[in-house]
């Protein structure tokens, strides 16, 4: 089955249909998304968190400047058109495919203490562990994880992205 992808994703040579944006829980594909959202903003002025917001076209996007994503679910519930539907089914940030990474650029690489990140996180997915003769280095526990961004919008050098991965299953 051929994927399909909009006009500006094959101008941007993104044939694989990935934006670079990160769109809320529960929106599927790319592709799926801009055949059924109708760019309403609902999602947008009903997240309490107030991270959604709208790209050159409308769509819906998370932007973890402003903040996290505690999952609570209300963009989805008021997605008349469903372009939200997945996280409707689970209602879990388990199904969430985003995953912190810590980059280079991380203030302890420059042997400056920081653990703005770890003191974030409730997940308890980042660590600091000592190294010897040196500094505390981060370690992420990428299965501890639920890619709700806290660790980015804290970062004082933006040391931390998210990552596409699989999604993780907990019991």
């Amino acid at each position: 089955m051929a994927k399909s992808i909009s006009r500006l994703q094959f101008l941007r040579g993104d044939w694989e249909g990935r934006s670079g944006l990160i769109r809320p829980p529960g929106s599927q594909s790319e592709s799926h998304l801009m055949h059924t959202c109708t760019g309403c903003r609902t999602c947008i002025e009903t997240c309490p968190a107030k991270i959604i917001r709208a790209d050159k076209q409308r769509y819906p996007y998370i932007d973890f400047r402003y903040g996290e994503c505690d999952f609570c679910g209300a963009c989805a519930q008021v997605c008349d058109t469903e372009a939200l539907t997945e996280f409707k089914a689970y209602a879990a940030p388990s199904t969430w495919r985003w995953r912190a990474q810590i980059q280079d650029q991380c203030l302890t690489e420059k042997a400056v203490v920081c653990r703005s990140c770890a003191e974030i996180c409730e997940q308890g997915a980042i660590r600091f562990q000592l190294q010897a003769g040196g500094i505390a280095k981060p370690k992420l526990d990428a299965d501890a994880c639920n890619g709700c961004g806290a660790c980015l919008s804290i970062c004082p050098v933006q040391a931390v992205n998210l990552t596409q991965g699989e999604a993780h299953v907990r019991d």
